[in-house]
């Protein structure tokens, strides 16, 4: 009991990835609930509230690596942010460039180029579809589904988690990151196995910069 307590993390993405492999299918369930066969469309596309949050996640981090940046460097500064922080900057940092930026962008979506939802015979496109974690060379990266960029950056604020040391972080990151994921499912930009390894790739980049950079890699529950 104690080895899948402290590996429950590991044994959650293990079972989430097999659950794919095991049934592709899955993807193409999910998606077509979302999907109009009628109108051959996906009604949410148009959805403001949707629409909001896709270019929300798509220009913050022109926002936020600039101001992060501006910390970091604050903490050099006389007079400036205190110098004991800067670690927490630097984690900050270092974890969005690593995850949604490195990670997700640089090394998942060159290896897997799958089609998108919108993109797939099943749903009116053109292209096959291509299970979570097959290679493929469908497509170039405009157009690469696996994994989720925009639930990656969701996902982000997972980060504060190791930040202030408390459950209650990861959760509120959770959130931020469901709910950028599911704007994604219903407008057919990916299906929800991008979204849901897009989740585990960032934690376990924010879990292993926490304990570089922080010292620790553990979340203690809320009192």
């Amino acid at each position: 009991m104690v080895f899948l307590k402290r590996h429950a993390d590991w044994l959650a993405f293990v079972l989430v990835a097999l659950l794919f492999v095991v049934f592709p299918q899955l993807d193409l369930w999910i998606s077509s609930w979302f999907y109009d066969p009628v109108a051959q469309r996906w009604p949410w596309n148009d959805n403001a509230v949707v629409i909001s949050v896709y270019e929300l996640l798509r220009y913050i981090p022109f926002f936020l690596v600039p101001l992060l940046l501006a910390a970091v460097a604050l903490t050099f500064v006389k007079h400036g942010i205190d110098a004991a922080q800067r670690r927490i900057w630097v984690f900050l940092l270092a974890g969005l460039l690593a995850g949604p930026g490195f990670l997700v962008h640089s090394v998942v979506k060159e290896a897997y180029e799958r089609p998108r939802p919108r993109a797939v015979q099943e749903f009116g496109g053109s292209e096959t579809f291509i299970p979570a974690f097959s290679l493929s060379q469908a497509c170039q990266k405009s157009c690469t589904s696996f994994v989720s960029g925009h639930a990656a950056m969701g996902f982000w604020l997972m980060a504060l988690a190791w930040v202030f040391r408390r459950r209650s972080w990861l959760w509120l990151g959770i959130f931020t990151g469901v709910i950028a994921s599911a704007g994604r499912v219903v407008q057919g930009g990916h299906f929800l196995s991008d979204t849901l390894i897009s989740a585990f790739l960032c934690y376990f980049v924010y879990r292993g910069l926490s304990w570089w950079l922080l010292g620790h890699s553990r979340i203690t529950p809320d009192r």
